[in-house]
């Protein structure tokens, strides 16, 4: 069970999410989060890269790589399934140490080039939802 701007939704697995009473079937998911907001979604991500056939994409955004909760799992979720995983991170600001990832707040751009197969995603939508979190 997790939380987005079209409120409660839980993934009911191959590819099912159910938002409210209305079932939606994609093959491609992406979820987008910050800091611990992302633990309710750890605990489906083996039902949705497992053996399910769906596509998972995560934009995960903290304060610094320190504050990155379970990175290690996510990292090794992103070895273990290299075509229906995708993995970015972005941070506040540039660490000391090589970063390949993001720097500053979640925007477009990274939306369009690090989630999966989705449709465009309007900006506007994801500041109003910024301002209710």
């Amino acid at each position: 069970l997790m939380e987005g701007p079209k409120g409660r939704l839980a993934y009911e697995g191959f590819g099912k999410v159910k938002i409210g009473k209305q079932i939606y079937t994609k093959k491609n998911i992406g979820l987008v989060s910050g800091g611990t907001g992302k633990l309710p979604a750890i605990n489906s991500l083996a039902a949705l890269v497992g053996d399910d056939g769906t596509n998972l994409s995560l934009v995960f955004a903290n304060r610094s790589v320190e504050d990155i909760l379970l990175k290690d799992e996510l990292d090794q979720f992103k070895t273990n399934y290299p075509e229906r995983f995708k993995l970015f991170y972005s941070v506040d600001t540039q660490p000391s140490t090589p970063w390949t990832y993001g720097v500053g707040w979640i925007n477009e751009d990274m939306l369009k080039n690090n989630l999966l197969n989705l449709a465009p995603v309007s900006y506007t939508h994801l500041r109003a939802h910024e301002t209710e979190a």
